[in-house]
């Protein structure tokens, strides 16, 4: 399957990345100019934004909401995501320390997943080395991240779709054991954006703990079930924003959202928010909310 063009986006990203090259400019200023314009720079939160993607059948599952093909939403939101991570490096001048990755739990059978993964994670902490050299690398990384992530995004949805080899997402289970020490930075604002269907199944990980309540959340438990069994882990310094929940029975939307939030709720978090899927530019200004809040 080929990604469909899409002009708009492809604009946007044009424009983000001149943004870039005006935010320091690469080749037209003096370093001691550069070196002026880096300090300058306000302070600001750093961002730690971790985005986990579902690789299971909902991506060739039909329902009531799949007039657009589930990869091509999918990777349409995450380039929104990225255009608005580069936008607001351009606003800070590249001195944000912003971190951004796009990961799956478990990862995909792919002989080259370890460098799929490094080629969708940007880092751009300083460090210890010289702050003005480190922008210089931080703008050439903010460059090639439209090209890289779209690529490597197309990659991997193509070879799934193709191999029909379903790892699905096992986001009860990373709650469980890797969420905190993954997705939660000291110091950062922590947001975990969660692309599934909204049906929280795991081979590895589902059972029932007790009368009503799974650990996670099936077509047939959904109508019945009270609650998700609840995490240890304290995640109250972690945002959370499920995407793309797609309800093969649109009753089953309302439950499926109270549960997500409830959930989250008894972990501590906070700031959460379940978005049923769209056309992917009807969510752009809810997901820039919740990314703004």
């Amino acid at each position: 399957m080929k990604l469909r063009r899409q002009p708009i986006i492809a604009v946007a990203a044009v424009a983000v990345v001149a943004g870039i090259v005006l935010a320091i400019g690469l080749s037209s200023k003096k370093d001691k100019a550069e070196a002026k314009s880096a300090s300058a720079a306000p302070a600001v939160q750093p961002l730690n934004i971790s985005v986990m993607l579902d690789l299971s059948d909902r991506l060739i599952a039909k329902g009531p909401n799949d007039n657009i093909p589930q990869m091509e939403k999918d990777t349409t939101i995450i380039a929104h995501l990225r255009d608005w991570f580069i936008q607001r490096q351009v606003q800070h001048r590249l001195m944000t320390e912003d971190v951004m990755r796009v990961f799956f739990y478990p990862s995909p059978n792919l002989y080259n997943i370890q460098q799929l993964q490094d080629n969708l994670t940007v880092d751009l902490r300083f460090g210890n080395g010289k702050k003005l050299g480190q922008v210089k690398k931080h703008q050439q990384t903010l460059l090639q991240m439209p090209a890289t992530w779209s690529q490597s995004l197309e990659q991997i949805y193509t070879t799934a779709i193709a191999k029909k080899q379903w790892v699905g997402a096992d986001v009860w289970g990373y709650f469980n054991h890797s969420a905190k020490n993954q997705c939660i930075r000291e110091g950062y604002r922590n947001i975990l954006i969660i692309l599934t269907d909204g049906y929280l199944y795991h081979v590895k990980s589902w059972q029932k703990t007790q009368t009503g309540v799974y650990t996670g959340i099936t077509s047939i438990t959904v109508g019945q079930q009270t609650a998700i069994a609840p995490i240890a882990d304290d995640m109250s310094d972690l945002e959370v924003l499920f995407l793309e929940i797609n309800p093969m029975k649109p009753n089953d939307f309302d439950p499926m959202r109270q549960l997500l939030i409830d959930w989250c709720h008894n972990m501590g978090v906070q700031h959460c928010d379940v978005v049923i899927t769209d056309v992917p530019q009807n969510n752009y200004l809810v997901i820039d909310n919740f990314l703004k809040h």
